[in-house]
């Protein structure tokens, strides 16, 4: 009576593990925490630096100086901030810093960037 739970047991298993497998294989088994460590960190900063001159936006990571390479007005950015002396200091930071909310200050700011 053992016998057949046994081979039911792994039966399962195999079908389990074996359909993610291919799955995973075929491109369809992709959480966002896999396609972040998939890459690489290695990867992932050579992909961004050939990535950002084909589409340029604000994100969490981008800087007051990166801004300004990009196109947005100092003015803007004066305007949001106050003084944009430091330009290493990260926007997301000043966001909060202020009490701004990053995704309208970031939806705000990707206006005055050019899209090609």
């Amino acid at each position: 009576m053992k016998l057949p739970r046994i081979i039911i047991a792994i039966s399962i298993i195999v079908v389990l593990f074996g359909g993610i497998a291919a799955s995973k294989a075929l491109g369809v088994w992709a959480t966002s925490a896999s396609r972040n460590i998939s890459g690489g960190q290695g990867n992932q900063n050579e992909a961004s630096s050939g990535e950002e001159h084909d589409s340029l936006e604000i994100s969490g990571s981008t800087t007051i100086g990166q801004a300004l390479e990009m196109g947005v007005p100092e003015e803007v950015l004066i305007q949001y901030f106050g003084d944009i002396g430091d330009r290493n200091a990260v926007i997301k930071d000043l966001s909060a810093k202020y009490g701004l909310s990053f995704g309208k200050v970031k939806s705000a700011l990707n206006i005055y960037i050019d899209s090609e």
